[in-house]
């Protein structure tokens, strides 16, 4: 009877239960549309508002700016196509920090994955959620910005809250994912649809090539705004440990989304401009640049894109900021809709919020790949015994996000987008020939032809170049800072801990 008992009591033992079906790993959870919402969601946020200047002052005309657009769909695309490969082979969270490390050694994968964990994530991820609260806000103070408190105060509670949803539930996390993607998708939805409405009304008078630039620094640089606008479409690859049957699901998630939120692009930018004249889409943006810290300059009113150096013979971090004024999508909206203009900040808020999730969704796994390989800390490889979620990572990169937030002056977008970012990129499409030469018999249950990653890494090449020439003063503390990085951490220092 006592043995009895012992066993009945084991049986009911919430330890017990869980030996030995349940191992405390991350679990594949999501399916093949919670994958495409989540790239879909990561890439449509705030660029799509910010970017269509950017891209309109290098190309100088409407025609050649839609140009552009398509091509940036399809120079993602190409990625897109060679992570696939890069994902289905190294199925580790991590992504590019994962395929890095496989291909180069530690070493580099340390440095990319801490410039990524400490400055760019949580960096965007703030100016993300600051971009949500001050639209949220918009309505509440028409004539005039809302107080900086407020906007940060909402903005925290922002992160506050899906810091809570993706500790919980990854599902509560795709979900939140699934719900706020396709309130984007209405949100533009409704401007492609008031495009095609005036362009059948004949409003084509906006769509030329007349002033067209030829200089190609200037078309290099327009690019990097549009690209910046589909960052986000790699994201799925640092949660492919929790996606389901990863082999059929990530090439096509990865191409749906691609050709989706290109084709949705390139209509809004048309949309654009069957209401807007390329000087109004120029005047839509207050541009300044600056040092930081502004003494005079207004929380709501500016986000900025960071350039910043790394000066670590002082310990210092230098930032160089360009502000822009999210107003492209409201100067659409007052001179179409009229009172009811108010709903372009609502979805812009609904977008931002869903982008804000995914940031959080897929950067807590680059930290929890980096602890993995001991060169982040030990903690970060702890997982929720009862959900199942990288809890430690994901407050981890909360409390980054929240010191950023504390800031009493601008908060910094993103580092250097084009230089930094389509650079680790282009590094990681770079292991598809590496390991075509140095491990072909490799299982690899998608194989992409080399000529996709060439065209890839050479364009990649070429616009870090030109981005180079256009910029001179930010490539040299670029390449200062990274040489001073060089100097200060030890390629032992590197290694993954035993």
């Amino acid at each position: 009877m006592a043995k009895e008992k012992q066993e009945t009591e084991k049986s009911y033992s919430p330890v017990a239960q869980m030996e030995p079906e349940r191992e405390i790993r991350l679990k594949p959870k999501m399916s093949l549309l919670n994958g495409i919402t989540v790239i879909v969601g990561s890439i449509i946020g705030s660029g799509i508002f910010i970017s269509p200047k950017g891209v309109l002052i290098g190309t100088g005309s409407s025609g050649l700016s839609l140009i552009i657009w398509a091509f940036c769909g399809v120079f993602s695309t190409i990625g897109a196509y060679c992570y696939a490969e890069l994902g289905c082979m190294i199925a580790k969270s991590g992504a590019d920090y994962a395929y890095i490390m496989e291909a180069f050694g530690p070493f580099w994968a340390f440095m990319r994955l801490w410039v990524e964990c400490l400055i760019v994530r949580p960096c965007a991820q703030t100016v993300v959620a600051l971009t949500f609260a001050i639209y949220v806000l918009r309505p509440f103070f028409p004539a005039c910005d809302a107080p900086d408190e407020s906007t940060r105060l909402l903005a925290a509670v922002c992160i506050g809250v899906l810091t809570f949803v993706n500790c919980y539930d990854v599902k509560w996390a795709t979900r939140v994912q699934d719900i706020f993607t396709y309130a984007k998708l209405l949100a533009l939805a409704i401007i492609i649809g008031t495009g095609i409405y005036l362009l059948c009304l004949g409003k084509t008078e906006n769509f030329s090539f007349e002033n067209t630039e030829s200089d190609l620094t200037l078309i290099a640089l327009s690019c990097y705004s549009g690209l910046f606008a589909y960052n986000g479409w790699n994201y799925l690859n640092f949660v492919i440990e929790e996606l389901k049957d990863p082999v059929a699901n990530l090439p096509k998630a990865i191409g749906i989304s691609c050709v989706l939120v290109t084709v949705v692009y390139v209509l809004t930018n048309m949309a654009f401009f069957t209401a807007l004249t390329t000087k109004e889409v120029l005047e839509s943006e207050a541009v300044a640049v600056v040092s930081l810290p502004p003494s005079s300059l207004s929380l709501t009113s500016l986000v900025a894109v960071v350039q910043p150096a790394l000066d670590l013979g002082g310990f210092t971090l230098i930032f160089r900021a360009r502000f822009y004024c999210f107003t492209i999508g409201v100067s659409f909206a007052d001179e179409l809709y009229g009172y009811m203009a108010w709903i372009i900040p609502v979805f812009v808020s609904l977008s931002t919020f869903g982008a804000v999730n995914g940031i959080l969704l897929t950067s807590s796994r680059l930290f929890y790949a980096g602890a993995l390989e001991g060169q982040m800390p030990r903690v970060l490889t702890n997982i929720q015994i009862f959900r199942l979620t990288p809890a430690p990572a994901v407050i981890f990169q909360t409390l980054l996000s929240l010191l950023y937030l504390t800031s009493s002056n601008v908060i910094a977008l993103i580092n250097y987008v084009g230089f930094a970012t389509w650079l680790s990129i282009g590094a990681a499409v770079c292991v598809i020939p590496w390991l075509r030469w140095k491990q072909p018999e490799r299982q690899r249950p998608i194989k992409v032809h080399l000529f996709f990653p060439i065209i890839y890494i050479s364009l990649t090449v070429f616009l870090i170049i030109m981005s180079m020439v256009a910029d001179p003063i930010s490539a040299e503390l670029i390449t200062e800072g990274v040489q001073k990085l060089l100097l200060v951490v030890e390629p032992d220092a590197a290694k993954p801990s035993d």
